[in-house]
């Protein structure tokens, strides 16, 4: 009734193989996506945990002190990049890495904002507001893992 060659018989073997490479590739990534940051000891989460409340003083000092006066004496975008990766990294619930990383982009894109009009009015040069921009991106970046691994802990509950 029916007849394979062995051509055919080779066909369908290297599609289930490829079928099942892109299911152990998916699966492999899935897995990866899920796995947060991995604290290996108790010790590394308190390194953390100091680390992101030294840098978020020092974004608090940098708000009040400046309060979207651009770049001037003090880089603000080092210390908003900064923040926003103690944020990232703090071994915490993903709600509360998106709140702080949220106030970064605010103040991030603040930043840039008034870095924009100085540009525009030639107070500042273009290298002050091309760090601005980059400042604002990386913060959205970071903030847009944190998202997405909010997602996927909600999906997984």
């Amino acid at each position: 009734m029916f007849r394979f060659t062995i051509r055919d018989v080779l066909l369908v073997m290297v599609i289930v193989g490829l079928v099942g490479a892109l299911v152990i590739e998916r699966y492999e990534r899935r897995n990866e996506r899920l796995v947060t940051v991995n604290w290996t000891s108790e010790e590394e989460q308190e390194w953390a945990k100091e680390k992101f409340k030294a840098a978020k003083s020092e974004f608090e000092q940098l708000k009040s002190f400046t309060h979207g006066t651009g770049p001037g004496s003090v880089d603000s975008c080092s210390i908003i990049e900064r923040f926003a990766q103690a944020a990232e990294e703090l071994p915490a619930d993903p709600e509360t890495r998106l709140k702080e990383l949220e106030a970064a982009l605010a103040y991030a894109k603040e930043v840039e904002s008034t870095t924009q009009e100085k540009y525009n009015a030639e107070v500042e040069p273009l290298m002050y507001l091309n760090r601005t921009q980059y400042t604002r991106a990386e913060v959205e970046t970071r903030l847009k893992r944190v998202q997405r691994e909010s997602v996927l802990a909600k999906a997984q509950r």
